[in-house]
């Protein structure tokens, strides 16, 4: 871990922005207990469970005493040691995100990968060069689509809502009734009145919310003077044209309120929630509304050197003839005595087949120190992988891909690994880093 502190007086007071840098994997929880104290428990969750799970990311939180906090999680192939300033690191962190967003974009159709692989939330959003800027342009287009929304409507507005029942409580639509040939079904409709200036209110008390946590840390930035210009015109909207009652900002409130069925009666006020729900730090994956005092940014390092490896493999299909079969899966059964009890299917990362020989590749997000690194297991499920595809006219092969391998070339590059005992499982490994996706040359391949 690595710190970084300095004083900013370009805030409402003196600041104190500590900046932190650590590697995937690195134990937090000291870090936490001893620096940052004050810390609630979510926000340390959230960057443990992440941290834990190969995922690097930004995270910025308020503590206490005027104090920000920034923490940036670098990749495990990172020695985060060997840097001494802060800009390095930054651009470090800014180039791998970047990289990610250069291969989710490219490979946008890829489905291959089951967890949550990220929480970036817009494809649209995706040419950010750096992090804040990510975060500004969130922001922005929430800000924007609430303005927007607000210019359109008035106090209130009638809208009709169309249904159909066993019993009447509303007005009988009588053209519906007459065509329809389940005469059970009583088709009736209603007004229903939204009030905006409740939602108005609501929506006030989440730029509220949003000015106090999240705004502060754009103070310095000359594109964050985009995000707090649009938040003072908003407010200035609501204001000019909206009753409301400021007493009913509180925070718990507001949460309370988003929950509320109120944002549930159009298309339109669900996703003016979904806005106000991104600007005060929601998630899309989450299940229920969560919404928090910390902004992340946060990526799979798994999914995005399996990623690299796939763009490495379509570049080398381009200069070698070869079929490429990303995620093929096949089926095999459980037997008990013979009979058929179940069935799993079997789906390595990447088949590559020539016109004699099928490869089965695995890419893994491991670093290998010496051999005895290797995990045992991966060799063990390559090699199920290997049999359930076998085809007998064919040689058929192990390849397993690392980001990083600490041992001479000469001791692994092109050679057959096996294991002391019968019948072991035989395979290569490749060392394919980061940012090599398309460096294809004679040696390259050698390990085909």
């Amino acid at each position: 871990m690595i710190k970084f502190t300095e004083e900013n007086k370009s805030y409402n007071s003196l600041a104190i922005i500590e900046t932190y840098f650590f590697y995937e994997n690195e134990d937090l929880t000291n870090f936490f207990y001893s620096e940052i104290k004050s810390v609630n428990n979510f926000i340390i969750a959230e960057i443990t469970k992440n941290q834990y799970s190969n995922k690097i990311g930004f995270y910025q939180f308020l503590g206490d005493k005027n104090k920000y906090i920034k923490i940036y999680i670098l990749p495990k192939t990172v020695s985060v040691s060997t840097y001494s300033n802060k800009e390095d690191l930054t651009a470090l962190f800014n180039n791998y995100f970047k990289e990610y967003l250069r291969l989710k974009k490219k490979y946008h159709n890829y489905k291959g990968y089951k967890e949550v692989k990220d929480n970036i939330l817009d494809v649209d959003l995706i040419n950010a060069s750096n992090i804040e800027e990510y975060l500004v342009k969130k922001y922005r287009r929430s800000l924007v689509e609430i303005i927007n929304f607000f210019k359109k409507h008035n106090k209130e507005i009638i809208i009709r809502n169309d249904f159909y029942s066993q019993d009447i409580s509303s007005a009988i639509d009588i053209k519906k009734n007459i065509i329809e040939i389940n005469k059970s079904k009583i088709h009736q409709n209603e007004n229903i009145v939204i009030n905006y200036s409740k939602i108005a209110e609501i929506t006030l008390g989440s730029i509220k919310l949003f000015s106090n946590f999240k705004v502060p840390f754009f103070d310095n930035s000359k594109i964050g003077y985009e995000v707090k210009t649009l938040n003072s015109i908003l407010k200035k909207a609501i204001k000019n044209r909206y009753i409301y009652n400021q007493n009913n900002t509180s925070r718990a409130k507001i949460y309370k309120s988003l929950n509320s069925k109120i944002f549930n009666k159009s298309s339109k006020l669900v996703y003016l929630k979904n806005n106000l729900l991104f600007l005060l730090g929601w998630e899309s994956d989450n299940s229920k509304i969560k919404i928090n005092d910390i902004d992340s940014l946060w990526f799979s390092t798994d999914y995005m050197y399996e990623l690299c490896v796939l763009e490495y493999l379509e570049n080398l299909k381009a200069a070698v003839p070869i079929n490429l079969l990303p995620k093929s899966g096949k089926d095999y059964n459980i037997m008990i005595d013979g009979e058929i009890h179940g069935n799993i299917k079997s789906i390595p990362d990447f088949i590559v087949e020539t016109e004699d020989t099928i490869y089965i590749i695995d890419a893994k997000w491991k670093i290998i120190y010496n051999i005895n690194s290797v995990s045992f297991m991966d060799i063990l499920k390559a090699n199920r992988d290997l049999i359930v595809h076998n085809k007998n006219s064919k040689k058929i092969k192990i390849i397993i891909f690392y980001p990083l391998i600490h041992l001479e070339k000469i001791i692994y590059s092109g050679k057959e690994i096996t294991y002391d005992y019968d019948q072991s499982p035989i395979f290569r490994m490749k060392e394919l880093q980061l940012f090599d996706g398309s460096n294809i040359s004679i040696d390259n391949y050698e390990w085909m």
